[in-house]
């Protein structure tokens, strides 16, 4: 939800925080530039064959006053406007072309946590906080389109966009998010016409605490926690709240608890993105360094008094990083990378702000205003903290002074011991401002985990993962998966693969006249009813992921799983619902494919080849014209499945 800059506070606030790294005068251009309405920015589709068409008849609405201009930052597929508001015709076009999956209306600076992390085809990659869906589409993006660090294709990359290498390479995407009504908005965006993709799973799990599903590691993990929002003041909607900073602070633990959790999710040489669209240090550099704090003191201090004999040198533990050696020098687990250098062409044309390296804490969780005198580090003297100490503490106990204890330091900057380490890594985040490149508010920050798990969390369930997610094994049946949510036709299925020797993949190979086999493996559930039956294409990746890591945990009563996954794949085919004997008798086929996925199966279809119009080619014939009103649905205009639930989110809202 996003706050009004209705009060003084927010300007006194950030004047205090920002003291030193930016000017008044820009300061005071950054505070009237939040009180402006946002431009219009779209990206393009790289898979939708009239996008290109869709951005021309977008500008003829506009008409010649409105500039446009490409993101150069971005790449060739991103445009900004300098319309602003949301009426006329153009909105209701937008709306139209968005459902579409032509064109994606996407705030500029939320682009930027995507091109960072630079997905490759092959990699598993978790989305932990991804409604409204956004980031994940863009993610999907690049995953299909061949983009990575090693150089930007701005179109569409021959043979991984257009079908044929969907399961060659075993990458998949895990969407997740906690909150089930906003799952269902997502399952419902990822599923849309040129949007869906064999890669993806949905799932609606609390990204605070991730199950381990046989440890299961990703490549890259992007975690765009929630946040105070104060960044998106310009897109801000009425009866909204007014800025305070205590939601910082309220915040301030679930974000490094998902920030940890995405940490050790990674495999070793993995990558994961930071972001917030929030401006306050207590919600950005506050939680990178804690979270990196653990590198140098994984443990809170001993509270027992200190012995005044000199200690025994052997049993002192290593000492502490040397601060002129580099993270891997030093053989640290995780460290920050510079964000300039994992975007593909760099950033020519945005101007971040460097990360800071000191804030001003607030006083206590009661108080959350900012206290300049208490700049020290807080366990420097535990006898004139011990008050306060006690203020962040969350219940009674050792546990729980343990964790009042980290959750008050985790709000200071570094203290003179730690700044030779953690400043580095500090000025290494970006920090977008809304008056110099024309955007929202946005912190962005990219951690790296070492190659050879390095010395620092420590964490027992490391294990590496399943390396080997993209290869040809074919024992992917099996198990059972508490499914529900988005996608109610699979709720409590037994999700397996289908062999392509049974009766229903051989009727619809013969029928469509498919003679090589599918590019991924084919799911459904046999146990459903046949009128609800459908066929799921999804990657290698996905597949063991399911039947490797998700219905094994199932399988032995995991109840965190249980109604927690909400889309598997893309829809391929579904069994057409017809209502009497005499109806079904009329069909040679009983299987239509959806739309979704036409693009991935037209490549193998021998009947697609004299055809001028291939989506036509895979249209269900008849045996005779006897009954007209049984005439199935042409797919080719199946934009969305009824079965799935409506959007309730407005498409064409920039809401990340």
């Amino acid at each position: 939800m996003t706050p009004e800059l209705s009060s003084t506070s927010f300007e006194a606030y950030y004047r205090q925080q920002f003291r030193g790294v930016l000017s008044d005068a820009e300061l005071t251009n950054m505070f009237a530039s939040l009180c402006t309405p946002l431009p219009l920015v779209l990206r393009v589709s790289q898979r939708a064959p009239l996008a290109d068409r869709a951005l021309s008849r977008l500008q003829i609405l506009l008409g010649e006053e409105v500039q446009a201009g490409q993101l150069e930052w971005v790449g060739k597929r991103a445009w900004q406007f300098s319309l602003v508001g949301r009426g006329g015709t153009h909105h209701q076009f937008l709306q139209q072309q968005q459902s579409r999956g032509a064109l994606q209306r996407q705030e500029s600076a939320s682009m930027l946590p995507a091109l960072v992390l630079a997905p490759e085809s092959h990699h598993a990659v978790l989305d932990m906080c991804a409604a409204p869906g956004s980031k994940s589409c863009q993610l999907l993006e690049l995953m299909q389109s061949g983009v990575h660090a090693s150089g930007r294709k701005d179109g569409p990359s021959r043979g991984s966009v257009r079908g044929g290498s969907v399961g060659m390479d075993g990458g998949f995407l895990i969407a997740n998010d906690a909150s089930l009504d906003r799952v269902i908005s997502l399952n419902h965006r990822l599923q849309s016409v040129n949007v869906a993709s064999p890669r993806t799973m949905v799932t609606s799990l609390d990204a605070r605490w991730w199950p381990s599903l046989g440890n299961l590691r990703f490549d890259r993990v992007l975690c765009d926690v929630p946040c105070s929002g104060d960044g998106t003041m310009r897109k801000r909607h009425r009866n909204t709240p007014e800025w305070s900073a205590a939601a910082a602070v309220e915040l301030h633990t679930t974000q490094l608890r998902i920030l940890r959790e995405g940490m050790r999710l990674l495999k070793p040489g993995g990558l994961l993105v930071y972001s917030t669209c929030s401006l306050n240090p207590i919600e950005n550099e506050a939680v990178v360094a804690a979270a990196l704090r653990r590198e140098m003191d994984p443990s809170p201090p001993d509270p027992s008094p200190p012995d005044p004999s000199p200690p025994d040198p052997s049993l002192l533990g290593p000492s502490p990083p040397d601060p002129s050696l580099t993270a891997t020098e030093r053989g640290a687990e995780f460290w920050v990378e510079d964000c300039r250098e994992l975007v593909a062409g760099g950033l020519a044309g945005l101007h971040p702000v460097d990360g800071l390296v000191s804030w001003i804490p607030p006083k206590s969780d009661a108080d959350p205003d900012l206290d300049p005198d208490s700049l020290t580090d807080p366990k420097a003297d535990p006898e004139v903290n011990r008050d306060l100490d006690l203020k962040w503490q969350t219940g009674a106990g050792a546990n729980a002074a343990a964790e009042g204890w980290g959750q008050r330091r985790s709000l200071y900057p570094p203290s003179e011991g730690e700044i030779g380490l953690l400043g580095p890594a500090l000025r290494k985040c970006l920090r977008l401002l809304p008056h110099r490149d024309d955007c929202g508010g946005f912190f962005v920050t990219a951690i790296r985990r070492a190659p050879d798990g390095g010395r620092g969390l420590g964490d027992a369930d490391l294990g590496g993962g399943d390396s080997d997610l993209g290869g040809g094994d074919s024992d992917l049946g099996g198990g059972d998966a508490d499914l529900g949510g988005g996608d109610a036709d699979l709720a409590d299925e037994d999700l397996r693969a289908l062999p392509l020797t049974s009766a229903e993949w051989r009727e619809i190979a013969s029928f469509y006249g498919i003679e090589r086999d599918p590019p991924g493996v084919l799911l459904w559930a046999p146990n459903r009813a046949v009128r609800r039956q459908k066929i799921y294409l999804a990657s290698e990746g996905v597949a063991r992921a399911l039947t490797r890591h998700w219905q094994p945990l199932a399988r032995a009563g995991g109840r965190r799983l249980r109604g927690r996954l909400q889309g598997v794949g893309a829809k391929a085919f579904e069994r057409l619902k017809l209502t009497n004997l005499k109806n079904r008798q009329s069909f040679v086929c009983e299987w239509r494919p959806c739309q979704q996925m036409i693009h991935e199966l037209i490549p193998h279809s021998k009947r697609s080849a004299n055809r001028p119009h291939a989506p036509a080619a895979l249209r269900t014939k008849r045996r005779n014209s006897a009954y007209p009103s049984a005439t199935p649905a042409d797919p080719a205009a199946d934009s969305a499945d009824p079965a799935d639930p409506a959007d309730p989110a407005d498409p064409a809202d920039p809401a990340d």
